[in-house]
């Protein structure tokens, strides 16, 4: 009996030290890392530092020292050091620790990472785009194809720093057509950034809206209206002019002639201003503030007495905007359709415009001020 108490304190005990042990192991490992790194820094850094330097002034390698940082890198915290290192110094000069990269063939050792979790996988799909690695398109466009947003949007943003577009395009549409619910505007900022260094990229979206993928030309659109690219006004038009066309790929062409203008356009949006769905008709009220002759004014005048309250306001809007002679609107304003003369009265109080016309009209103010309150709630 004593045995049998004696072998079950010395378990308890054994566990005890153990869970205390390895407790103290995690809470200073970081620290045992960090002295490591210490003693490397002096070797490590300086070889690292004068290789790169000798690139640059040479554009030769060494192959003896690049053979000496791959044993060094055999080593997982050698590996990270030097990733480390090479990401500080991509700051000072990009070009130059790329090109180093790809003729020391050092690439294959810093991407020595096992893809055990998502986040040791993003990792790898960073360190690919920030140090452009040309060769891995194939493994960036399959984790496009994850259920994991994370590692998605990732791979696309690697795609685009290695540059190339056809990969881009493809990873792109990978993501668009998977199950994942990533948020469209993290794709557009995506597209806006590989815009900024890359024009023909536009030229590339514009082929890709012909193979009429509903989503993607959303967020193609969505792209351009908000670069205000002009060049792709012509297929855009091409698009709205389709019989058979889906109500957010007609929207989006809409949105983007609210803020491109085309004289094309204008009897398109003319007929549109009366579509059935009143989304359609709200932004056409909208484009149409950008053609001015009485054709617009004219429709806009009907479409000020839309059933609908939001086409009414951005027909009003319109309508005063593109005002030359105050006798339209004070006819609107006179005129026995309560619901368009609020209208106009609703832009005139944002535009701090309504005493005027209060005083032209000889209005009561107290009366124009009730039915403004009346049509605002």
């Amino acid at each position: 009996m004593i045995d049998i108490l004696f072998y079950t304190i010395f378990i308890f005990i054994y566990y005890i030290l153990c869970i205390y042990m390895y407790i103290l192991y995690d809470y200073n490992k970081d620290k045992f890392i960090n002295l490591k790194v210490k003693k490397l820094d002096k070797k490590l850094k300086i070889l690292i530092i004068n290789e790169l330097k000798f690139y640059k002034e040479e554009k030769l390698i060494n192959e003896e020292n690049i053979k000496k940082i791959k044993n060094k890198m055999n080593r997982e915290v050698n590996r990270k050091y030097i990733v480390n290192l090479l990401k500080d110094e991509l700051l000072k000069d990009k070009n130059n620790v790329v090109d180093f990269l790809e003729k020391s063939k050092l690439s294959d050792e810093i991407l020595k990472v096992t893809d055990k979790d998502e986040f040791t996988r993003v990792e790898k799909i960073r360190t690919i785009g920030d140090f452009c690695i040309k060769d891995k398109d194939r493994y960036l466009l399959e984790c496009c194809k994850s259920q994991s947003i994370y590692i998605q949007i990732n791979a696309l943003d690697s795609l685009r720093q290695t540059g190339n577009l056809k990969s881009y395009i493809i990873g792109l549409r990978y993501i668009i057509g998977s199950d994942t619910l990533i948020n469209e505007r993290v794709l557009i900022d995506n597209i806006n950034k590989y815009s900024e260094t890359n024009k023909e990229i536009n030229n590339y979206l514009i082929e890709e809206m012909k193979n009429k993928d509903v989503n993607l030309n959303k967020i193609i659109m969505t792209h351009f209206t908000s670069i205000k690219y002009d060049e792709a006004k012509d297929e855009v038009f091409n698009l709205l002019n389709e019989e058979f066309l889906s109500k957010e790929i007609k929207l989006s062409c809409i949105k983007y002639f609210i803020r491109i203008k085309y004289n094309k356009s204008k009897k398109l949006l003319l007929n549109l201003l009366f579509d059935k769905e009143w989304e359609v008709r709200n932004l056409s009220a909208i484009a149409l503030k950008n053609y001015k002759n009485k054709e617009v004014i004219d429709s806009l005048k009907k479409s000020i007495k839309d059933e609908n309250w939001y086409v009414r306001q951005s027909s009003a809007r319109s309508l005063y905007l593109l005002n030359d002679d105050d006798k339209n609107l004070l006819d609107i304003i006179k005129g026995n359709d309560k619901y368009a003369s609020d209208s106009i009265l609703n832009v005139l109080s944002e535009e701090n415009k309504l005493d005027e016309y209060i005083l032209d009209l000889k209005l009561d103010e107290n009366k124009v001020k009730e039915s403004l309150e009346l049509s605002i709630s």
